[in-house]
Parts: C-alpha cells; structure tokens; sequence
C-alpha cells in the first residue's frame, strides 16, 4: 500500500512531504498561467489575479498566517479580484479555523469538498480497454481541440479562450520540455471524442498531479475514465514519477479513484466569493 512506503520514501529528500502537503505543494507553480494572469508570491500568501472572469485565474493558492493577519490578507485578495469571481484553496496542512473565519466575514463560503487522493506508481490499476475505443495523447491542434470539447461537456463551458491559448496549450503538453499529458478517448471509427484527462508533470516532487478528468454523459458505464487514468499513471511511470494523484471532489471523482485503488488523505475545500 503507498501509506506503508511512504514513511521511507518521504525521509528521502527532496520529495518529503505527506500527501496533504504534496497535493497542496503542486498549486504553487504558476508556470501555467496566460500572459494576462498577474501572480503575487510571498511566504504567508500566493495567489493570481486575472481581469477576465475565471475562478481558476482570480485564486489563491497558499495561506500561511496567523489569525489577527488574516482579515487584512481577505481584504487585499477582496480588492485584487474585485468584480470577478473569486476561489481560495483551505487545504489539510494546517488549522484551518481561522482562515474559515476569515473568508466567512469576507464573504466566502464552502463551496464542495475535495479528497487528497494518492496512487503510487508502482501500484497497477485494473486494466481494460473498452472495446472499439482508442486512447491516445494530444499531439496537435486537431486531439487538442477535441479535448477541449470533451471537458466542455463534462464541465461546463468556461468561456471564450485567448486567441494564443491552443497554442501556449498545445506547446504545454507536445514541446520541448512539456510539463502536461492531455489524454483522450475516443470512438475509433467516427474519431468522435468521449473522455479526457489531463496530469501535470512535477519533478521535483516527482509527483504527478491529475485534473480535468471527464467522459461525455452518453458514453459513461464502458470503462473510459479507467482507460484514460491508466494511460496518465502510464505517462507518470515512463517519466520516473513515485507517484499520482488529485484533489478528488467527493461528490464525483472521490468514490472512483477510490475504488481503483488510490488512498484517501485529508479533505480539501475551495471557499468562493461571487463576483
């Protein structure tokens, strides 16, 4: 079980961090974010502020602070967002009463609960390759775009992208020194696109951090978020990575990795502000 390798493995610098702290660690690295995206990092804060209406890019991503602090970090993140729908990451690395406190008087309130799950790369999913599918890797514009459409489907649109996006998204997952998998599915006679699934590659922690996994409501049931997961575990493998895993929502994906083997840490919750 990881749980039982992961005492030794952590005392192994530099990837010494229990899960909790992993999961969290890994939304620090901003070298994803658009050209419009303004990034503030300094110890007790890190968060992103962007002038289009995205939650994913007006989020703050690490909190470390006393509570007398924390009402005037709400204000300034308050102030850096306003107008725009506002996310902060409350994850289970430290007492989070405060905090909670905090954003409640700020205006923020729960939004659904996440669970820190964890696979280690050594440990084998049950493999199936659903009949007449083919799972395959972004490698152009075209398996891009049909991704795109896929977690559009399954998520809801997130609005209208930068013209350079394809491109900075493509070069992410196929350029030199590429940093993301994107995965797809797909029926392998009308090409037609059926689930995705994206990790992001984390040397350093050698971890692979998993998002944006979906299906397409029409093709549930056959297997193909497992199709999708096995080839990212896969990926994570081939790059040397100790392990995988997600912020899991538990209301979705949490029972799922749970039943193919990944181990669950602590709870995970994004507060919200509306814009």
């Amino acid at each position: 079980a990881w749980s039982h390798r992961w005492g030794k493995l952590s005392r192994m610098p530099p990837q010494n961090l229990a899960p909790n702290g992993l999961l969290e660690r890994t939304q620090w690295d901003f070298f994803w974010v658009p050209p419009d995206v303004k990034t503030i990092e300094r110890p007790e804060l890190a968060y992103l502020s962007c002038p289009r209406d995205r939650h994913y890019l007006n989020m703050v991503t690490r909190t470390r602070a006393t509570g007398a602090e924390l009402p005037a970090l709400v204000a300034e993140v308050t102030a850096a967002h306003q107008g725009r729908r506002s996310r902060w990451l409350v994850p289970p690395t430290f007492d989070t009463e405060p905090l909670e406190r905090a954003l409640s008087a700020g205006g923020y309130f729960p939004d659904d609960n996440y669970r820190v799950s964890v696979l280690g790369c050594e440990d084998a999913l049950p493999r199936a390759t659903p009949e007449g599918i083919e799972v395959l890797a972004v490698h152009d514009l075209e398996t891009l775009e049909a991704s795109f459409e896929v977690s559009c489907a399954a998520f809801g649109d997130p609005g209208p992208r930068t013209s350079e996006q394809p491109e900075r998204d493509l070069k992410m997952c196929s350029g030199p020194g590429a940093r993301v998998v994107r995965i797809i599915a797909r029926d392998q006679e009308s090409r037609a696109p059926l689930g995705c699934g994206n990790m992001t590659f984390f040397e350093g922690l050698s971890f692979g951090l998993l998002w944006g996994g979906g299906t397409l409501p029409a093709a549930r049931g056959r297997g193909i978020y497992r199709a999708v997961l096995q080839a990212r575990v896969e990926a994570a493998r081939r790059a040397g990575l100790r392990a995988v895993g997600l912020f899991a929502n538990e209301q979705t994906s949490s029972p799922i990795v749970a039943h193919l083997g990944f181990e669950q840490h602590g709870r995970a919750t994004y507060w919200e502000r509306p814009a």
